[in-house]
């Protein structure tokens, strides 16, 4: 991948998470609504902040990706549910982020998953801990 394309990648990823974090932390009538539904907005968010997040950083797997991500959504709730920020903490918020995260990567993985199979002399149990087990 060239350097200019990553550069424009990680732009639009910074992008989507200084968005993100502003709507999450937004007083309530000042917060964005890009959606009518909060629920379809926070899986938007997260879906998007995925593919971004797997695009600008090709080398990193997809599994600390995700895991990442589903921390930072959860580290979202846990802010808006202090009484001082103003807004509310949602467990259901974060379960929606998590899920688009899955949906957003689950192709990714499997793909992973599928390429290892095509080796010669692998295994479903080696081609799994190849994918999410150690990344050697």
């Amino acid at each position: 991948m060239s350097k200019k394309l990553l550069a424009a990648l990680r732009l639009a990823f910074t992008g989507a998470l200084v968005f993100t974090l502003y709507a999450a932390f937004a007083p309530g009538p000042d917060a964005p609504q890009i959606l009518p539904w909060d629920k379809a907005a926070h899986f938007a968010a997260f879906f998007t902040l995925s593919i971004l997040a797997a695009l600008s950083f090709p080398r990193a797997p997809l599994i600390a990706i995700g895991v990442a991500l589903s921390v930072l959504g959860a580290a979202i709730e846990f802010i808006q549910a202090v009484p001082a920020i103003g807004r509310d903490g949602d467990v259901v918020d974060w379960l929606v982020d998590t899920a688009a995260i899955g949906f957003a990567l689950w192709p990714g993985l499997l793909q992973g998953a599928r390429a290892r199979l095509r080796q010669p002399e692998t295994d479903l149990p080696t081609a799994l801990h190849q994918q999410f087990g150690d990344s050697e």
